[in-house]
């Protein structure tokens, strides 16, 4: 089964996107999409990712990535994403596959968030993908 519809099927791998967690497919679907040259299915989630491991990234794989904590995506990062995701630089692949191994080893997923227990992450993952209340007029 493709890595993708993997994903989208089993509840265990949750999505990057309005959920703030990452999957241990969703990085090796990255990473081995990059080193196929398959660059226009992955520059997406590969936005996603650094959207979701902005916040967590270890100090030196940040540097490599020359992404900063708790930043949003500005012009020069993106040009910089693009540029790498185009072949003109492979660290980024590097970095993705030291971050995968910092944080996951053998564990199926990890919570992008810091938080007490799962319940309290779970309650964040709730809140950031709330659809926006109606404005009352």
């Amino acid at each position: 089964m493709p890595i993708d519809a993997q994903i989208r099927r089993d509840p265990d791998y949750l999505r990057v996107v309005y959920t703030g967690i990452v999957s241990v497919a969703d990085v090796d679907f990255l990473i081995s999409g990059m080193e196929r040259g398959d660059y226009p299915a992955n520059i997406n989630r590969l936005h996603d990712f650094h959207d979701a491991t902005d916040m967590v990234l270890p100090d030196q794989t940040a540097t490599s990535m020359s992404f900063r904590r708790r930043k949003t995506m500005d012009e020069a990062s993106a040009g910089q994403v693009r540029a790498a995701v185009l072949g003109a630089n492979q660290s980024i692949i590097e970095a993705m596959k030291v971050w995968r191994a910092t944080f996951y080893g053998d564990s199926t997923r990890y919570f992008m968030r810091i938080c007490e227990d799962e319940a309290s992450a779970l309650d964040w993952i709730g809140a950031k993908a709330a659809p926006p209340a109606p404005v009352q007029q």
